[in-house]
């Protein structure tokens, strides 16, 4: 069904929500700290997803591929029917599952694996290159805590299987942690645990109208954590447990007349029993708890001079027309809605409100907390690469089983004997040496029979090979396309070219995992940011795996303002903190001043960009030095860091621009009044800075 066609369905849903607003006269008070419109509007947006084909086409369809590639019983299921299944295996017959799509998702899985990226951010102008590599470590140092490129990986497969996959990224607030909180990435299920508006068309979900994240508690559980709306809670269950009795006909009246014991609690009467079965399961005591995101509008108004060009923003449209009022002629009135998200928790089956137009993110309110992976989307179906596969797979795993129940039952030779020529029958079934056939020779005598079944297998067995060639190529994901495989008879070119074809393939859904990556990278750059607002000193990793100090967000940094690389400098100096002090900007920088970019992680890739940089080093002699340190930085050799000092020192200006550091003869007499080592005497050891007195080097990141 296309959107135009369900949205006179949509209508409905939501009129019949909004229609249980009427109050019954003479009803007691209800609690008044529940606001019940936004109750409303997520029960209308609830029932809106589920009914949308988008989504209930999907989930079944998303488990059912699930099914397949995990194989056994779950390759014989057609829209959650096994009955074939069951009676094979009831008749003893062979019913074998050969499973032929695990193996191309897994290849798909491995190749991802083995190809990760690290999150990094790249400055946009010159001022923002500490910036930029200071955040790239903090992105670095999260990622490793939170194992994201595992979460990463498991999202690419189960996007890969059901079609997509989901994940927020958010902040915990613990008791270590109590008022800056922690950063948490946590993978959602989509349709189990997550619903969002089906009209959307970004890859990035920010056109969505809303997303609900959400759960089933006991009564219990949520008495617990919210004891102030105890009363109000238990009231409210005791008046739906009795309006599911009155359906089941378990008690007099019904709940459609509206005199029923819900409306009374909560002046909400029933309309459909079974929509409100989403929202409360009455034999477990159960109510679906909902962690809402939507949108809200807020009016900007700006005063345009078109002779100058001069925008001057106000706060309100009273101050823009009085502006207005002194040049009409020259001065025009502009008006933008500024889309900010907010937050909210409901409890749909008893119209609670518990949260509202809460701000969990402030520096990051204009965007949803939640990333999506998906494979392919066209218009209202999702789907991944199992959906195309099952048949095959379906009629495979038929025909082989077919064919082995064919020669187990009938390829073997079954005597035959007429009525009556035998003494004892059961001599047929005693197979030792010393057995003896007595038979009577006017009947005639004993002979063997043996169907002739080999052409019907054959054929069952070609059908199935047929099939399996079909499921290699239906998804074009196979060792050889992807060149993780060589293939006899082949000749490098021509291998090559079959692997550039197999990534032609899979790019799209290497390209839509990439697009997941970098949204999940903004959203933690903009958590690290809100995490990072105290004075403390954490150690970071930096690009040789180092690990570095960082001092965040130090006192004598200025709060609020942008200051340039020689005012940090010069700050830092005075406070005895490192001359080339790094500072995370403000939330825009990353709107404005950085990129983030992605940066080899695995060995492998870091392979092939290392091959990628020794290629134009030896294509392009003349810049080769220039690239010295990045291909050393790529290489996985020991004492890397020291390694690239002793290149950047060598080879001076074509690297730092500095001039190289003259070699030194330990023998030379040193100069006088220099304090050096008299000649003929071996140097004295270098001592550290700290040990020599300096302060420790510790780079500084300023306010978040």
């Amino acid at each position: 069904m296309p959107p135009d066609a369900f949205a006179p369905v949509a209508d409905s849903i939501l009129a019949e929500a909004f229609a249980a607003l009427g109050e019954a006269p003479g009803q007691p008070e209800v609690d008044p700290n529940v606001r019940d419109d936004l109750a409303i509007r997520v029960r209308g947006w609830f029932l809106e997803a589920i009914n949308h084909p988008l989504w209930k086409d999907w989930m079944p369809a998303a488990e059912e591929d699930m099914q397949f590639y995990i194989g056994g019983r779950g390759q014989w299921g057609r829209d959650g029917n096994y009955e074939g299944y069951e009676k094979l295996k009831a008749k003893g017959r062979a019913i074998l599952s050969i499973n032929h799509i695990q193996a191309p998702l897994d290849l798909m899985s491995g190749y991802q694996r083995a190809n990760r990226v690290d999150m990094k951010a790249v400055p946009q102008g010159g001022e923002d290159v500490e910036d930029a590599r200071t955040m790239s470590w903090f992105l670095k140092y999260a990622q490793d805590k939170l194992e994201l490129q595992d979460l990463e990986s498991e999202m690419f497969e189960e996007g890969n299987i059901t079609g997509m996959d989901a994940a927020k990224i958010g902040i915990e607030y613990t008791g270590e942690r109590p008022t800056n909180g922690e950063i948490t990435a946590e993978r959602l299920r989509p349709g189990h645990d997550l619903l969002w508006d089906p009209f959307w068309r970004k890859y990035s979900l920010q056109d969505c109208r809303y997303i609900l994240e959400f759960k089933w508690a006991f009564l219990e559980d949520l008495v617990a954590e919210y004891p102030d709306h105890e009363a109000d809670l238990r009231a409210a269950v005791g008046a739906l447990d009795a309006v599911f009795r009155s359906f089941r006909g378990e008690g007099k009246g019904s709940s459609r007349t509206g005199a029923d014991n819900y409306g009374y609690v909560r002046q909400h009467p029933v309309q459909d029993i079974q929509a409100e079965a989403n929202f409360y399961n009455a034999g477990e005591q159960q109510l679906l708890v909902v962690e809402v995101w939507y949108q809200v509008y807020y009016a900007k108004y700006s005063v345009f001079d078109v002779t100058t060009g001069k925008v001057t923003f106000v706060d309100t449209k009273a101050e823009a027309d009085a502006l207005i009022q002194g040049d009409p002629e020259h001065l025009q009135l502009h008006r933008q809605e500024q889309r900010k998200v907010r937050m909210g928790t409901v409890i749909p089956a008893t119209y609670h409100v518990m949260e509202e137009d809460k701000k969990p993110f402030p520096n990051d309110d204009e965007s949803y907390p939640y990333v999506a992976y998906f494979y392919k989307r066209k218009r209202n179906t999702i789907y991944g690469l199992v959906r195309n596969m099952k048949d095959p797979q379906r009629f495979e795993n038929k025909r082989i089983s077919n064919a082995m129940d064919l020669m187990q039952n009938y390829s073997n030779p079954r005597r035959t004997v007429p009525k009556g020529a035998l003494r004892d029958p059961q001599i047929l079934s005693d197979l030792s040496d010393d057995s003896v056939i007595v038979y009577d020779k006017e009947k005639g005598e004993p002979g063997f029979y043996a169907p002739n079944v080999t052409d019907l297998a054959a054929a069952h067995l070609e059908l199935a090979t047929y099939m399996k060639q079909n499921m290699r190529e239906i998804p074009g994901i196979n060792a050889e396309l992807l060149g993780d495989k060589q293939e006899a008879g082949l000749s490098g070119v021509a291998m090559a070219r079959r692997q550039q074809q197999g990534q032609i393939i899979s790019t799209g859904a290497f390209d839509h995992i990439r697009r997941t990556r970098k949204l999940m990278a903004q959203r933690m750059a903009r958590r690290i940011q809100q995490v990072s607002t105290v004075e403390d000193q954490v150690l970071l990793t930096n690009d040789l795996g180092e690990q570095v100090p960082v001092l965040l967000n130090p006192s004598w940094l200025p709060k609020v303002g942008k200051l340039s690389a020689e005012e940090i400098r010069r700050l830092a100096q005075e406070h005895g903190a490192d001359a080339k002090a790094r500072v995370l900007r403000d939330p825009s920088s990353l709107k404005y001043d950085i990129v983030l970019d992605e940066a080899p992680s695995t060995p492998t890739a870091r392979a092939a960009a290392l091959f990628a940089l020794v290629e134009i080093a030896r294509s392009f002699p003349p810049i080769a030095p220039a690239l010295y340190d990045y291909i050393l930085e790529l290489t996985d050799v020991p004492h890397k860091a020291e390694l690239l000092q002793r290149v950047k020192r060598l080879m001076g200006p074509q690297i730092t621009g500095e001039p190289p550091t003259p070699p030194q003869n330990p023998l030379a007499a040193p100069e006088a009044g220099s304090g050096g080592t008299p000649a003929g005497q071996p140097p004295a050891p270098a001592l550290p800075a700290s040990a020599a007195g300096a302060a420790p080097q510790v780079p500084v990141a300023g306010p978040a």
